[in-house]
């Protein structure tokens, strides 16, 4: 049974273990994390994990041959990903109108007012956002009904609060 004391190497272990679970070809399944981030960020004190699909765990013995296309092919998309993130980028340094126009929308609730302003540049990235009053975090990944081989998180602080002294 896992425990939640020790978060960084109870996440691992908890995520992965599945009580009696077993895949179609009876390996123990387990979980491939794309990142996983535990840390008193502007977000908190939280862990997110990306996960992908569950990936049967590969028997003792000679590991496969080596083939790198689809690491290529994940670095590919990677770069555009990271194509639409300076786009974005650009623009919120750039556009004090356009930032505020994020800032605003985010500040009342309106997330897909913000999805749809960062859409408006012209990505085509899947944007996911999330947002509090510190900050915004965009996660970037490829389109919808492309191979999910990458993500792209960029957090930015929009705010410093003062600690409370009373």
């Amino acid at each position: 049974m896992c425990t939640r004391n020790n978060k960084l190497k109870q996440l691992n272990s908890c995520a992965m273990h599945k009580e009696g679970a077993k895949s179609p070809l009876g390996f123990a399944p387990f979980w491939l994390f794309a990142h996983i981030v535990i840390s008193d960020s502007i977000f908190g004190k939280e862990a997110q994990a990306a996960m992908f699909t569950p990936f049967p765990r590969m028997p003792a013995g000679p590991y496969p041959p080596i083939d790198p296309a689809l690491f290529s092919q994940s670095a590919t998309t990677a770069q555009t990903l990271m194509n639409d993130a300076a786009t974005v980028l650009k623009k919120l340094a750039e556009s004090r109108s356009f930032a505020a126009s994020v800032m605003s929308a985010a500040q009342e609730g309106k997330t897909e007012e913000v999805k749809r302003l960062i859409r408006s540049l012209g990505i085509r990235s899947k944007t996911d956002v999330y947002f509090n009053p510190d900050g915004i975090r965009l996660t970037l990944s490829p389109p919808p009904g492309s191979f999910p081989c990458c993500q792209l998180a960029i957090g930015l602080r929009w705010n410093v609060f003062s600690p409370f002294h009373g």
